[in-house]
């Protein structure tokens, strides 16, 4: 096996380097230990694995990882069902917690993890309470600490919209310093028309301020990245061209057409949507082949009632989507006429029925049957046949 870098050293009768290790593995078989440069091709693969609920932090977000890839040296490898990220600060390397895998592996890992670090110890950064719990349960002999400097601001949005009490009144009197300077200020999307603006703002911000903090030449690195792959990397505050893409913790990673791989939901907000805050959106399903990601589902999901329906992929664009009369129900509509073309209703069971007769009866569960009208005929490019609406139907 050639390594990238031709310095080698043995330890251990292990070979390693620092992108790296050869490792023999209990069962005398060797194992690669390889850790890559992050590029934009391992988004859907990250994602996948930053799926749980309770996975918030800046370090779950691909988005982070990527603008930052080159600043903090960040590469990563898959071993034994984990993803491993590596990260580089002040000089000295650390991995974050170990994501994914089955607990019965960890022996197996850490003990890799170890070798590639000389023997010696290390340290695992970006520890949640489930973490915590997960290697306790391992490693009941292990030792946390709190980094009270590299915690996350979090804020609940209503406390943080309101600014009320003593706890946000520095954040309150900057507000308020911003109105009386800017009082024409407007909030707008950000869209390919205002992007360059928007990042010649962040460099002069970052260029003024360079002398006094040295550390803000990766800021700026980090804002160019960000609009440079703009169609891709999640920018908050606004719109893309093709809309935002981000992944929804509330629609989980899944094998959804049945191949035995793992896909990851991707969701989609048109430009154009009505309302890109609801619970209805559309959605792509994504499979990394170990290079690339690619759709191999489309759709939209209603993450209200929890429930996922298949389109054409012909709709992408044509087609726009909102809710119908309630939080159970939406209706699709053609974008350049207005006219609906699918509508889906959910009916309490203890409804009467009847009058839905001439609908298709989609699915079903405990309390609700799913209705779905169809408005266009054979000829229409937004037809779908009635024998494939209950396929189309999936409970998430």
């Amino acid at each position: 096996m050639k390594f990238p870098n031709e310095s080698r050293e043995i330890f251990n009768n292990v070979w390693y380097n620092n992108l790296g290790v050869l490792c023999l593995d209990a069962l005398g078989g060797l194992f690669i230990l390889e850790f890559k440069p992050v590029t934009l091709a391992q988004k859907p693969l990250f994602e996948s694995y930053f799926s749980k609920p309770e996975q918030r932090g800046s370090e779950c977000a691909f988005s982070n990882l990527f603008v930052w890839r080159d600043c903090y040296n960040i590469f990563w490898c898959v071993a034994h069902g984990f993803l491993i990220v590596k990260v580089k600060r002040n000089d000295v390397d650390f991995f974050l917690q170990p994501f994914g895998g089955n607990d019965e592996d960890l022996p197996k890992l850490m003990e890799e993890l170890k070798e590639y670090h000389g023997g010696k110890p290390f340290r695992l950064h970006g520890i949640y309470e489930c973490t915590k719990e997960r290697f306790s349960r391992v490693f009941p002999d292990l030792e946390f600490e709190e980094d009270r400097d590299n915690w996350d601001y979090v804020y609940l949005r209503e406390k943080l919209a309101a600014l009320s009490g003593r706890k946000y009144h520095g954040q309150k009197n900057h507000y308020n310093a911003f109105k009386k300077a800017y009082p024409d200020f407007v909030y707008e999307p950000i869209t390919e028309a205002n992007k360059a603006e928007c990042l010649a703002f962040g460099e002069k911000w970052c260029d003024d301020r360079i002398h006094e903090d040295p550390t803000l030449i990766c800021e700026k690195y980090a804002m160019q990245q960000a609009f440079g792959n703009f169609d891709v990397v999640v920018v908050g505050g606004g719109y893309g061209k093709r809309g935002i893409f981000l992944r929804n913790t509330k629609v989980p990673c899944m094998d959804i057409n049945g191949d035995g791989i793992i896909e990851m939901p991707v969701e989609f907000r048109e430009d154009y949507a009505q309302d890109k805050s609801s619970e209805i959106f559309f959605l792509q399903y994504m499979q990394y082949n170990g290079e690339n990601s690619e759709p191999v589902w489309n759709g939209v999901a209603n993450t209200e009632s929890g429930y996922l329906f298949t389109v054409p992929e012909s709709w992408n664009k044509k087609v726009s989507v909102q809710y119908g009369s309630s939080a159970d129900s939406f209706v699709f509509t053609n974008t350049r006429t207005g006219a609906a073309v699918l509508e889906i209703f959910a009916v309490s069971k203890n409804d009467y029925q009847d009058k839905y007769e001439d609908y298709v009866l989609a699915a079903a569960d405990e309390t609700k049957n799913y209705y779905v009208k169809l408005t266009e005929g054979e000829e229409s490019e937004f037809y779908i046949a009635p024998e494939t609406i209950s396929e189309s139907f999936i409970f998430i």
